[in-house]
Protein backbone atom coordinates (compact mmCIF):
# COMPACT_ATOMS: atom_id res chain seq x y z
CA UNK A 1 0.00 0.00 0.00
CA UNK A 2 1.30 3.43 -0.90
CA UNK A 3 2.03 6.11 1.64
CA UNK A 4 -1.18 8.03 2.28
CA UNK A 5 -1.64 11.31 4.10
CA UNK A 6 -5.07 12.35 5.30
CA UNK A 7 -6.30 15.89 5.80
CA UNK A 8 -9.18 15.79 8.25
CA UNK A 9 -11.02 19.06 8.02
CA UNK A 10 -12.56 20.14 11.30
CA UNK A 11 -12.55 23.83 10.55
CA UNK A 12 -13.88 25.03 13.87
CA UNK A 13 -12.56 28.49 14.50
CA UNK A 14 -13.18 31.23 16.98
CA UNK A 15 -15.24 32.96 14.29
CA UNK A 16 -17.49 29.89 13.83
CA UNK A 17 -17.32 27.83 17.03
CA UNK A 18 -20.61 25.97 16.81
CA UNK A 19 -19.94 23.14 14.39
CA UNK A 20 -21.56 19.74 14.42
CA UNK A 21 -18.06 18.27 14.80
CA UNK A 22 -18.33 18.91 18.57
CA UNK A 23 -21.76 17.31 19.01
CA UNK A 24 -21.80 14.10 21.00
CA UNK A 25 -22.10 10.89 18.98
CA UNK A 26 -21.99 7.69 20.99
CA UNK A 27 -20.09 9.29 23.86
CA UNK A 28 -17.53 11.40 21.98
CA UNK A 29 -17.43 14.41 19.66
CA UNK A 30 -18.34 13.69 16.04
CA UNK A 31 -14.86 14.68 14.84
CA UNK A 32 -13.21 12.00 17.00
CA UNK A 33 -14.80 9.18 15.01
CA UNK A 34 -13.01 10.15 11.80
CA UNK A 35 -9.77 11.04 13.55
CA UNK A 36 -9.62 7.71 15.36
CA UNK A 37 -10.51 5.79 12.21
CA UNK A 38 -7.63 7.34 10.24
CA UNK A 39 -5.15 7.04 13.11
CA UNK A 40 -6.09 3.37 13.41
CA UNK A 41 -5.18 2.63 9.79
CA UNK A 42 -1.51 1.62 9.30
CA UNK A 43 -1.59 2.71 5.64
CA UNK A 44 -2.30 6.29 6.72
CA UNK A 45 1.18 7.58 7.48
CA UNK A 46 0.18 11.08 8.58
CA UNK A 47 -3.02 12.80 9.61
CA UNK A 48 -3.23 16.57 9.31
CA UNK A 49 -6.11 17.82 11.45
CA UNK A 50 -7.32 21.27 10.44
CA UNK A 51 -8.50 22.59 13.78
CA UNK A 52 -8.29 25.91 15.60
CA UNK A 53 -5.71 25.97 18.37
CA UNK A 54 -8.33 26.50 21.09
CA UNK A 55 -9.88 23.08 20.31
CA UNK A 56 -6.63 21.11 20.11
CA UNK A 57 -6.67 20.11 23.82
CA UNK A 58 -9.64 17.88 22.89
CA UNK A 59 -7.28 15.68 20.89
CA UNK A 60 -4.22 16.00 23.15
CA UNK A 61 -4.29 12.27 24.07
CA UNK A 62 -4.14 11.36 20.37
CA UNK A 63 -1.27 13.79 19.78
CA UNK A 64 0.60 12.28 22.73
CA UNK A 65 0.01 8.74 21.45
CA UNK A 66 0.85 9.40 17.79
CA UNK A 67 3.44 12.18 17.95
CA UNK A 68 4.47 13.54 14.54
CA UNK A 69 1.99 11.25 12.79
CA UNK A 70 -0.69 13.76 13.85
CA UNK A 71 -0.11 17.35 12.76
CA UNK A 72 -2.28 20.44 13.08
CA UNK A 73 -3.14 23.16 10.59
CA UNK A 74 -5.16 26.28 11.20
CA UNK A 75 -8.58 26.66 9.60
CA UNK A 76 -9.02 29.24 6.89
CA UNK A 77 -11.74 31.75 6.16
CA UNK A 78 -13.42 29.38 3.67
CA UNK A 79 -13.33 25.60 3.23
CA UNK A 80 -10.81 25.78 0.39
CA UNK A 81 -8.54 27.91 2.59
CA UNK A 82 -8.67 25.24 5.30
CA UNK A 83 -7.73 22.56 2.77
CA UNK A 84 -4.89 24.75 1.47
CA UNK A 85 -3.58 25.22 5.03
CA UNK A 86 -3.59 21.47 5.54
CA UNK A 87 -1.92 20.81 2.20
CA UNK A 88 0.84 23.25 3.15
CA UNK A 89 1.96 20.70 5.76
CA UNK A 90 2.18 17.88 3.22
CA UNK A 91 5.38 17.31 1.30
CA UNK A 92 5.52 17.21 -2.48
CA UNK A 93 6.48 13.53 -2.31
CA UNK A 94 3.11 12.35 -0.91
CA UNK A 95 1.71 9.94 -3.52
CA UNK A 96 -1.87 10.11 -2.22
CA UNK A 97 -3.75 12.60 -0.11
CA UNK A 98 -7.23 11.99 1.25
CA UNK A 99 -9.35 14.99 2.22
CA UNK A 100 -12.13 14.21 4.66
CA UNK A 101 -14.77 16.39 6.33
CA UNK A 102 -14.80 15.43 10.01
CA UNK A 103 -18.49 16.31 10.19
CA UNK A 104 -19.06 13.06 8.24
CA UNK A 105 -18.22 10.41 10.87
CA UNK A 106 -19.79 7.33 9.28
CA UNK A 107 -17.01 6.56 6.81
CA UNK A 108 -15.64 3.04 7.23
CA UNK A 109 -12.15 1.60 6.88
CA UNK A 110 -13.45 -0.34 3.88
CA UNK A 111 -14.70 2.90 2.25
CA UNK A 112 -11.34 4.58 2.79
CA UNK A 113 -9.36 1.64 1.46
CA UNK A 114 -11.56 1.45 -1.65
CA UNK A 115 -11.11 5.17 -2.35
CA UNK A 116 -7.35 4.89 -1.82
CA UNK A 117 -7.18 1.94 -4.23
CA UNK A 118 -9.28 3.79 -6.82
CA UNK A 119 -7.15 6.93 -6.47
CA UNK A 120 -3.97 4.91 -6.86
CA UNK A 121 -5.36 3.33 -10.03
CA UNK A 122 -7.01 6.39 -11.62
CA UNK A 123 -5.16 9.36 -10.14
CA UNK A 124 -8.13 10.63 -8.11
CA UNK A 125 -11.29 9.28 -6.51
CA UNK A 126 -14.32 10.52 -4.58
CA UNK A 127 -16.44 8.60 -2.10
CA UNK A 128 -20.11 9.22 -2.72
CA UNK A 129 -23.40 7.56 -1.88
CA UNK A 130 -26.59 7.53 -3.93
CA UNK A 131 -28.89 10.47 -3.31
CA UNK A 132 -32.00 9.60 -1.30
CA UNK A 133 -33.70 12.98 -1.11
CA UNK A 134 -36.04 14.35 -3.73
CA UNK A 135 -34.39 17.34 -5.36
CA UNK A 136 -36.34 20.02 -7.16
CA UNK A 137 -34.98 22.49 -9.71
CA UNK A 138 -36.24 26.05 -9.82
CA UNK A 139 -35.20 28.82 -12.20
CA UNK A 140 -36.56 31.61 -10.02
CA UNK A 141 -36.43 30.12 -6.52
CA UNK A 142 -40.20 30.30 -6.16
CA UNK A 143 -41.65 27.70 -8.51
CA UNK A 144 -40.53 24.14 -9.18
CA UNK A 145 -39.51 23.63 -12.78
CA UNK A 146 -38.83 19.93 -12.52
CA UNK A 147 -37.84 17.09 -10.25
CA UNK A 148 -34.33 15.79 -10.90
CA UNK A 149 -33.74 12.06 -11.35
CA UNK A 150 -31.95 10.72 -8.29
CA UNK A 151 -30.29 8.00 -10.34
CA UNK A 152 -28.29 10.68 -12.17
CA UNK A 153 -27.15 12.54 -9.06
Amino acid sequence: MAVVITLTICALAASRPTGQQLLDLVGKPVMMHSLELFLGMPSITKVVLVLDEQYRPLVAPHKAAHGDRLAFADPGKERQDSVANGLALVGDDAPLICVHDSARPLVSVRNVLEVIADAAEHGAAVLAVPCKATIKESADGQFVGKTLQRSKL
